[in-house]
């Protein structure tokens, strides 16, 4: 018994030597296998694919359980019977309305991981990354981030602003910010995106400098600013990136998706096994006969808005 004892007292003893021993170094090491944030902005392809998780995803919620509902529903052009959608049409909201939670909590996750690019891609981007890059990609984060508060503003009015996913420690007492201080955010972000994002519309769905214009002119007419809503409008028509479709209801049909009337549209992704990734309105509302869709699968298939 003394044997043994001695034994595994002895084992013990080397392993905490061997633990104690150890170089702090040794326990922190970098995986070599594996994606990290230190080693996956590397190329250009890399930093794009990381901006193109903005496209979907994050807002699978909001598209879900909200477009419709507080969109068309509330403005009288949706009749429902769908028990969680007929509060809005009858403007019985109550706060608890699970729709408004998740809807919050979607764009609140649109700004998170935009918070999160704006930050890493000029701190973690290898040096052969041309600036101009750089910041074309942190163009589309901060022009998500800006599309995110004008439908937070638009829809609660005054929203807290997170600007760094350092300040997003899920406390429910953050401060809200005046809709005129959000709208300030909202525009400096898109004037960003004005300068910085591509030119054209070489990159299918990708932001571009002329979706941050119309974006602007948008927001101006929010604000009442309607010379500067004519003019960012104007030049989003005499760009000549972009034409009216013969027949309006085409930009809506899922093979005219990224059409020429297409200034920005999420992108989703077609025949998906990963819930989040499918565009769900069209499961709700989209006919046969129509020519929008091209098959009965309707929660794999993709559209966008």
């Amino acid at each position: 018994m003394k044997t043994s004892f001695f034994k595994y007292t002895a084992i013990l003893g080397l392993s905490l030597f061997v633990t104690t021993s150890c170089k702090e170094e040794f326990l922190n090491q970098t995986p070599q296998s594996a994606i990290t944030i230190d080693n996956f902005f590397q190329t250009k392809e890399q930093v794009l694919a990381s901006t193109a998780t903005l496209y979907g995803f994050p807002w699978f919620n909001f598209n879900d359980r909200a477009v419709v509902p507080m969109g068309d529903i509330m403005g009288g052009n949706v009749h429902t019977y769908d028990p969680s959608f007929q509060a809005f049409m009858v403007f019985s909201v109550q706060p608890a309305n699970s729709n408004l939670a998740v809807s919050w909590a979607s764009l609140y996750k649109v700004i998170g991981m935009s918070n999160t690019l704006i930050k890493l891609i000029p701190e973690k981007s290898a040096a052969s990354i041309s600036k101009e890059d750089l910041n074309a990609s942190v163009g589309e984060a901060k022009f998500m981030r800006a599309l995110a508060y004008f439908y937070l503003t638009r829809l609660w009015g005054a929203v807290p602003i997170v600007e760094s996913s350092d300040l997003a420690t899920g406390d429910a007492n953050i401060n809200r910010n005046k809709p005129e201080d959000v709208y300030k955010l909202i525009i400096k972000d898109l004037q960003y995106a004005e300068a910085n994002c591509l030119s054209n519309k070489s990159a299918e769905g990708r932001v571009s400098i002329w979706s941050a214009k119309a974006l602007l002119a948008k927001v101006y007419l929010y604000q009442k600013d309607f010379a500067n809503a004519r003019l960012k409008a104007e030049e989003v028509i005499n760009s000549g990136q972009y034409s009216l479709m013969d027949n309006y209801a085409d930009c809506f049909k899922q093979l005219k998706n990224n059409n020429a009337e297409s200034v920005f549209a999420l992108q989703w992704k077609a025949n998906s096994d990963n819930w989040g990734t499918q565009n769900t309105i069209q499961s709700y509302l989209a006919p046969y006969n129509e020519g929008i869709l091209d098959t009965g699968e309707f929660w794999f298939l993709c559209s966008k808005y």
